[in-house]
């Protein structure tokens, strides 16, 4: 029935209102008495020794009280009483009534105003931007408190205390216990549950897809984090980290210390150990029959590999590459130079140098008396070629060649079209 429900909710809405009226009233009666008093015994009290004056009226007592530091008005009443203390830079004004008690305080900015009750007592306190209200209970303590934008509520019962918090869009939930706390924190799409426990700390987090769960004990660390297809565990010590990381095939291992950093990593067949230092870096890489040793320095980069019988050493610089090839008997030298590179090659009695440019190639070959001079440029080639007493010059054309050739006393001059050949001898 909606009867009951709207008499309680008036009759709430009549004391909230009531109880606000009252503060007011007290407030502004406690502030003139205040200043009145304040001024008058302040400028008397200081200068009298330690003193008790009582005044005893035919309806009400005035005691007027000092040691020196704290001095004290006291105006008693039959049915109720009225003390201003002053004590240093802290005032305090208290009406005592048969079943309430009222008390303002003021020390320095922070004005405390406490209403106390046979079964509890309410305390409104402001300090600068802060302003903090408390219910005092015979079982537990409700504290509503504001700072800015940020909103705390508490509630402190015998054996846990709940705290809500609500700072812009950051909502947190806290259940605190005797021996470990439960806090519950929603940032957006971010939520966070933690339970704190007296020798660990566990802590859930949901930012989307990505899920993360942590371990925090006194000497390490345990992570735990999924996004999507990655999972990461992570084991953080005083002096190193350990990470253990899956994406589908490929699973990374890190062990991280001071001064270096361990990497084993393995996707599929390729397997790879990394070793990374402030001033260098040395990996170690196995794809099948293909092992690969890299250095990785500040201003250059040695990588050896082998596959098979074929081994390369390569020296990579800021400004030029070397490398050196063995396959079975062939030896490759380059050195790859930003516009231009240089090869060097030996095939058992073959030695061939190239000198490769952006539009055209000079290459110098000689296997045993033959020596051979070629120049390659983007739409012909010419070639220059000695054995012995032979000498041949050969003019390569996309669709025909020509070449003449010198054997002693004899010349021979030869076209060679795509479909017939034409030889001057």
């Amino acid at each position: 029935m909606p009867y009951p429900n709207m008499w309680l909710k008036r009759v709430g809405d009549w004391g909230r209102t009531a109880l606000l009226h009252m503060m007011r009233s007290i407030l502004r009666l406690s502030t003139l008495v205040f200043c009145i008093c304040g001024q008058i015994l302040h400028s008397v009290m200081h200068r009298l020794p330690p003193v008790t004056l009582t005044i005893p009226l035919p309806w009400f007592t005035v005691i007027l009280q000092s040691d020196g530091q704290v001095w004290t008005l006291t105006i008693q009443l039959p049915w109720f009483a009225v003390t201003l203390q002053s004590e240093g830079q802290v005032w305090t004004l208290t009406i005592q009534l048969p079943w309430f008690a009222v008390a303002l305080q003021r020390e320095g900015q922070v004005w405390t105003l406490t209403i106390q009750l046979p079964w509890f007592a309410v305390a409104l306190q402001r300090d600068g931007q802060v302003q903090t209200l408390t219910v005092q209970l015979p079982w537990y303590t409700v504290t509503v408190q504001r700072e800015g934008q940020v909103w705390t509520l508490t509630i402190q019962l015998a054996c846990f205390t709940i705290t809500i918090q609500r700072d812009g869009q950051v909502q947190t939930l806290t259940v605190q216990l005797p021996w470990f706390a439960v806090a519950l924190q929603r940032d957006g799409q971010v939520q966070t549950l933690t339970i704190q426990l007296a020798c660990f700390t566990i802590k859930l987090q949901r930012d989307g897809q990505v899920q993360t769960l942590t371990i925090q004990l006194a000497c390490f660390t345990i992570t735990l984090q999924r996004d999507g297809q990655v999972q990461t565990l992570t084991v953080q010590l005083p002096w190193y980290t350990v990470t253990v990381q899956r994406e589908g095939q490929v699973w990374t291992l890190t062990i991280q210390l001071a001064c270096f950093t361990i990497t084993i990593q393995r996707d599929g067949q390729v397997q790879t150990l990394t070793v990374q230092l402030p001033w260098f870096a040395v990996a170690l890489q196995r794809d099948g029959q293909v092992q690969t040793l890299t250095i990785q320095l500040a201003c250059f980069t040695i990588t050896l590999q082998r596959d098979g019988q074929v081994q390369t050493l390569t020296i990579q610089l800021a400004c030029f590459t070397i490398t050196l090839q063995r396959d079975g008997q062939v030896q490759t030298l380059t050195v790859q130079l930003p516009w231009y590179t240089v090869t060097v090659q030996r095939e058992g009695q073959v030695w061939t140098l190239t000198i490769q440019l952006p539009w055209f190639a000079v290459a110098l070959q000689r296997e045993g008396q033959v020596w051979t001079l070629t120049i390659q440029l983007p739409w012909f080639a010419v070639a220059l070629q000695r054995e012995g007493q032979v000498w041949t010059l050969t003019i390569q054309l996309p669709w025909f060649a020509v070449a003449l050739q010198r054997e002693g006393q004899v010349w021979t001059l030869t076209i060679q079209l795509a479909w017939f050949t034409i030889t001057i001898q």
